[in-house]
């Protein structure tokens, strides 16, 4: 008895295993992460955080300047005392929160949580190109040392 191998047939004996390795891959490794490993420059990272400082910054001085703070209670402290949350809050950790998310895998830890959130109508009446701002201190950020961040 002989085999013949039939290309086609061979073919599709590859793409079938290599869906095979490929469903172990995603189903039953035992790595945690289910996105690939990028780098991330340091200075990257400084920078888009420095455009968030800035973006929210500006929106913490117009809300206040306007004088729509919309104080409200969010509880009490271990002291006691009530802890205030204002627009303002909502307003700039929405704000710095679009920024930083374009990295992805960056764990964001904020005092304000997603229900507390304001919509995003609310927050585009305070964002401001703060571009030629942040261009001209990318000069600064660009003498840090050119490390890689891993995810």
């Amino acid at each position: 008895m002989q085999i013949q191998l039939h290309y086609k047939n061979v073919f599709k004996l590859v793409i079938f295993l290599g869906f095979v390795y490929l469903a172990y891959l995603i189903f039953f490794s035992s790595s945690n992460d289910v996105m690939p490993i990028i780098d991330v420059e340091l200075r990257d990272v400084v920078s888009y955080a420095v455009l968030a400082v800035e973006m929210g910054g500006h929106a913490v001085a117009a809300i206040h300047k306007a004088n729509k703070l919309a104080i409200q209670q969010k509880g009490l402290t271990d002291e006691g005392k009530a802890e205030l949350l204002t627009k303002a809050d909502l307003v700039s950790n929405k704000l710095i929160l679009d920024v930083l998310r374009r990295f992805m895998g960056l764990k964001i830890v904020s005092e304000e949580h997603e229900s507390e959130s304001v919509t995003d109508e609310e927050a585009e009446a305070y964002r401001e190109d703060r571009y030629s701002l942040w261009q001209s201190i990318r000069g600064s950020i660009d003498v840090l040392p050119n490390w890689k961040i891993y995810r």
